[in-house]
């Protein structure tokens, strides 16, 4: 078979871009949007999985398919200091950066290793930012040495983007709602002390997403179960 011609890959690339926006416009909620992806991206890029650091919740969250998909090699890992990872690098930077284990480059050692250990031999790290905002980076993992050449690179880098851009809406929509709430509430004319139950209960409500309260959730050590349902593997870089 021979191989279709450049216009052709570049169409179906796009189409594919096409396909994954509207993934991601389509599930604001950032943690089924992580899940969806991995299989989504499977069918465009190479990967095995990879990871979102989120900078408000100073954490790193892996997402895997296939062998990979039950993370448990992650957790059994020592964690790696943050200055020495590559997704705060790339955090601070704002600088991609593609890593292959079989170049000499001696930069970041322990990440390199990490890699290895989980059988993995290439990965391309990204900046998730918008005009805006720095949310973090997202780390595509392969087990591919060439799995993220220039052209899967500039493509990936479109998907980052796209990426960030629902992540940053969908928070400014919420704080928004929680705003509304919170002044619809404050407005009701009630007792005094149901009115001041009332705020504290919408106030709290607001802390617990604006963008600190994840990370000092997690420096107090009570994490919330949620809804109950199995989360992404939550890994402590830091």
């Amino acid at each position: 078979m021979h191989p279709a011609p450049a216009n052709e890959r570049l169409a179906a690339r796009y189409e594919a871009l096409i396909r994954l926006a509207e993934v991601i416009r389509s599930h604001p909620e950032e943690g089924a949007l992580f899940q969806t992806l991995v299989s989504e991206l499977h069918d465009v890029v190479e990967l095995d999985g990879f990871c979102q650091f989120d900078a408000a919740a100073n954490w790193v969250q892996w997402h895997f398919d296939g062998p990979y998909k039950s993370g448990l090699e992650v957790r059994r890992l020592e964690p790696v200091p943050k200055e020495e990872t590559l997704a705060w690098w790339v955090y601070q930077s704002q600088q991609p950066i593609v890593v292959r284990l079989s170049s000499p480059d001696n930069r970041f050692p322990r990440m390199r290793d990490w890699l290895a250990k989980l059988g993995l031999q290439s990965s391309c790290t990204l900046p998730l930012s918008t005009a805006h905002r720095q949310l973090g980076s997202i780390s595509f993992v392969s087990h591919l040495e060439e799995a993220y050449s220039a052209e899967e690179q500039r493509f990936l880098s479109l998907v980052a983007n796209q990426i960030a851009l629902a992540m940053d809406d969908g928070r400014a929509q919420q704080r928004l709602r929680l705003l509304l709430d919170l002044t619809n509430r404050v407005a009701l004319p009630e007792s005094g002390h149901e009115q001041a139950g009332v705020t504290r209960s919408a106030s709290g409500n607001f802390h617990e997403h604006s963008p600190d309260y994840a990370l000092r959730l997690r420096r107090s050590g009570s994490p919330r179960s949620g809804n109950g349902r199995s989360a992404p593997v939550r890994h402590g870089f830091f």
